[in-house]
Formats: C-alpha cells, structure tokens, sequence
C-alpha cells in the first residue's frame, strides 16, 4: 500500500472514531451511570454521596449493630442508596427517626432523608425491621 492511501485510510479512522465517542450527548454519561450501580457487590449495603449513585460510596457489610457514619467523615452525606444483602436494614435519622430498608431496594433520590442518615443498621434477616 502506498503512502497516500495509508493516509487517507488513517484520516478516515480518526474521524470515525472522533464522530462515534466525541459526542456531548446522554449516551456517554448513561453507560457510567449503570457501571457505578453494578458497583454495590452483592450482599453488601451501598451509600452514595450524591443522588443517583454518584460521589463517595461507602459500601457496609457488618451485621447486628448501629453503624454511624460520622466515623467515615459520611454524616449528613447519604443522598442514595442500594441494598444489594436480601436481609432488611435500617437507617437511623439526625432527629431520631428510623425507617427500613427492603432486602432488595434502591433509591437513587432519598427526598426528605437526603442528608439525614446518621447510622445504618443491617439486620441479619429479611424481617427484622
């Protein structure tokens, strides 16, 4: 192959790939979105710093007892979260209030808990809250 084509080939597989991953669009933030999900390992219970599971995780697996999120520099810092442990947990509140957490749930916009959590309690089976 001569030199001007090797050119023109080259030419024309920069600009394929500039026009395929160039783009500004939603396509490219979509597919980072779904890899920080597929991020919480199962039988673990994951906390993000920022809605929609992005920021700073914290990823708990410990059982039976309150964990405060203070001693992770996390305190009024949980904006979602994922269960991913099948057994229930708890999220204990600035106030005082508790709520529970489904075995299998996620939530990446926690409305009025969003920055209240400060603890989580995993329970050691699905019906303990």
């Amino acid at each position: 192959m001569n030199a001007r084509k090797r050119i023109a080939i080259g030419i024309c597989t920069v600009t394929l790939a500039a026009g395929l991953g160039g783009g500004t669009g939603t396509a490219a933030a979509a597919p980072a979105q779904a890899t920080v999900k597929a991020s919480c390992p199962s039988g673990a219970l994951c906390l993000w710093q920022d809605s929609d599971f992005r920021g700073r995780r914290l990823v708990f697996r410990d059982t039976g007892y309150w964990q405060y999120l203070n001693r992770y520099g996390f305190s009024h810092s949980v904006s979602s979260y994922w269960n991913r442990r099948g057994d229930d947990a708890a999220f204990l509140s600035h106030s005082g209030r508790k709520i529970c957490i489904d075995g299998s749930e996620r939530n990446g916009r926690m409305g009025g808990w969003n920055d209240q959590v400060k603890a989580v309690y995993l329970a050691r089976t699905g019906s303990n809250c």
